[in-house]
């Protein structure tokens, strides 16, 4: 048996209570487990029910109640709230001694905050801000987009100084920071590239693309060609190719660098 240093007391106040405490004469202080279980008036899911709870008894003779929460019915678990929202729900500052990793569904982690480097490290490749669009079904990811009234729309002409940026998206280069998204895929929006390394619909037909040329908007709807005329680029340039491309329309990796 463990070695208590008071007495443990197990009552039912209520009906549809259990206290498991321990008496602590010293200080008046303690701790009570709470398992308000069976209340035939509450539904089995409900908040205030069906739920293991740690509370601190102070030595005033107060009961602070919420400290820790395991709601049965969700498994979910409160730190300083009785009605845990998801598996683990802290109400207050949170201190991590150590790596904090975000892993998907595969067991891959997409997000790691490294405690001892003081870094943010993501998979994604570019930060990305998500922006109305005009005519959105004839856009998608690599497509290079200008300013209008209204929202964002296909380029359609060559040193466009509306230039806004391309769409992120394409191929293994995905966002790894959206900003202004609310998760909920609103198809009124998309995520232009701020900064980072892009997937970009380009045309070499206007010239070929030679690794670090500028790029610039092209009169092929969203897509972009290699700045030829400097003063005419001026303004116009949306990135830097990290990728050649002799002839043709295809797709390759940028640099996004607005300028």
């Amino acid at each position: 048996m463990p070695n208590f240093d008071d007495t443990v007391r197990i009552n039912r106040p209520w009906s549809d209570w259990i206290f498991l405490s321990q008496t602590r004469d010293r200080d008046g202080g303690g701790f009570h487990i709470h398992n308000p279980w069976g209340n035939s008036t509450q539904p089995q899911g409900a908040a205030d029910r069906n739920r293991l709870e740690i509370a601190y008894h102070t030595a005033s003779g107060q009961d602070k109640w919420g400290q820790f929460v395991l709601h049965g019915p969700t498994g979910n678990v409160g730190l300083s709230t009785a009605n845990p929202q998801a598996r683990l729900d802290v109400n207050g500052t949170t201190i991590i001694r150590g790596d904090l990793q975000v892993k998907n569904g595969a067991g891959t982690t997409t997000v790691l905050l490294d405690a001892s480097q003081g870094d943010i490290r993501l998979q994604g490749a570019d930060c990305a801000e998500h922006f109305p669009v005009l005519d959105r079904a004839g856009i998608d990811a690599g497509s290079v987009l200008v300013v209008d009234e209204g929202g964002l729309r296909l380029c359609a002409r060559d040193y466009d100084r509306r230039v806004a940026g391309v769409v992120s998206g394409a191929g293994e280069f995905k966002p790894g920071i959206r900003l202004g998204f609310d998760g909920d895929g609103d198809g009124d929006t998309l995520p232009i590239a701020l900064v980072g390394r892009v997937r970009c619909k380009v045309d070499a037909s206007f010239g070929a693309i030679e690794l670090g040329d500028l790029l610039t908007t092209s009169p092929t709807p969203g897509h972009a060609m290699k700045a030829s005329d400097q003063a005419r680029a001026f303004g116009a340039v949306l990135g830097k190719a990290l990728e050649p491309l002799a002839e043709g329309q295809g797709m390759i990796t940028i640099l996004v660098c607005l300028q």
